[in-house]
């Protein structure tokens, strides 16, 4: 039976990770056409084998059942790994914003939005995924690594307007462990010259006033 077929293959090639349909009509083109997909996708979706996401049409995932208390629960994937899947796998994109600061223990507040700098869009877009905000906008380099997507995510978080506390001393404190986490994977201080040179005069100008040139500065002469 052909829908058994194309269920095996698609199957086999995804298992149960998330997988978009201009993937899945690759992996069946042999099978049969991208509109006759259409209808299978929709039969499987129907019988619970599949699973489809409202608030990201074209992404689907293998529907998996756990029995472990007695019920059958179906599993499906997270927000976060939704997000993941569409912006961030692969060193694509990184979050920045009140996320960071939570992260590195500089703030209490639970996140209202998420911040998102990703290569798979070329403007900035707003996305709402299961009732939460992602302000998604286009990276400012070519090239994502371990080495300086701290730093990326670091001047894109000063760059948020009011994201410092205007109190002096607790915008030093802040200003100080920021730059310290941005410089900790860096192979060079000139990579920070090589990085900022990507942004706007105004955006560097904007770094400038916040101090956060002064701190690298800072640092470098603390690290000789």
């Amino acid at each position: 039976m052909l829908t058994n077929q194309i269920e095996k293959k698609l199957k086999d090639t995804f298992e149960y990770n998330l997988f978009s349909k201009k993937s899945a009509i690759e992996v069946t083109k042999n099978i049969i056409s991208a509109e006759q997909l259409d209808d299978y996708l929709f039969t499987m979706i129907d019988r619970n084998i599949l699973t489809s996401f409202e608030d990201i049409p074209g992404v689907y995932q293998f529907t998996k059942i756990n029995n472990d208390l007695g019920i059958p629960i179906t599993i499906k994937a997270t927000r976060d790994e939704l997000v993941e899947y569409l912006y961030l796998d692969n060193n694509t994109g990184y979050v920045y914003g009140n996320s960071v600061l939570k992260n590195l223990g500089l703030s209490t507040q639970m996140p209202q939005e998420e911040y998102i700098a990703t290569k798979r869009t070329s403007k900035m877009i707003i996305k709402d995924i299961e009732n939460y905000t992602y302000n998604v906008k286009p990276v400012k380099i070519k090239s994502i690594n371990k080495e300086n997507i701290r730093l990326l995510q670091i001047i894109d978080t000063l760059l948020l307007p009011g994201i410092l506390s205007d109190d002096g001393e607790t915008k030093e404190r802040i200003l100080e462990k920021l730059v310290t986490f941005a410089l900790s994977t860096l192979n060079s201080f000139e990579e920070v010259t090589e990085i900022t040179s990507n942004y706007s005069r105004q955006e560097e100008e904007r770094l400038e006033d916040i101090g956060f040139f002064d701190e690298v500065d800072k640092q470098q002469s603390i690290s000789f």
